[in-house]
């Protein structure tokens, strides 16, 4: 098999409070919703090339039961490129106060600016960009 791509699909608590922070706060649309019409228990939201499923945690279980007793999330980062460091300053300036940040906008030894910040899952999402 040669996958096509790999496109992370997040357990969360609530599908519709993650469509709205990562629509609201992070600019991201919503390519897909499951049911489209009433209170969604899946979706799929983009940014340009930057792509996550989310999925509710109770239909998850249905689906999964041998999950029941483990921690969703867990230590997972991910990690969106930007094209320059002003862009990274600019996000960072523009989340500060309005999110959970975990890392502070820094420069780091192996050449990137960086800021990371949780969404309400506790997911940890990393801003970065190359010197």
């Amino acid at each position: 098999m040669r996958p096509q791509e790999l496109v992370p699909e997040l357990i969360v608590g609530n599908v519709s409070r993650s469509i709205d922070f990562y629509k609201d706060v992070l600019g991201f649309e919503v390519c897909q919703q499951v049911p489209e019409d009433g209170v969604p228990i899946w979706a799929e939201v983009a940014k340009g090339p930057a792509r996550f499923m989310l999925q509710d945690w109770t239909e998850t279980l249905s689906e999964m039961p041998q999950l029941l007793g483990r921690p969703k999330g867990g230590i997972t980062i991910f990690v969106l490129k930007a094209d320059t460091q002003d862009e990274v300053r600019e996000i960072a300036e523009s989340l500060s106060g309005h999110v959970n940040i975990v890392l502070p906008l820094r420069e780091t030894d192996y050449g990137t600016v960086e800021f990371g910040i949780t969404d309400p899952d506790g997911y940890v999402i990393l801003f970065s960009a190359r010197t």
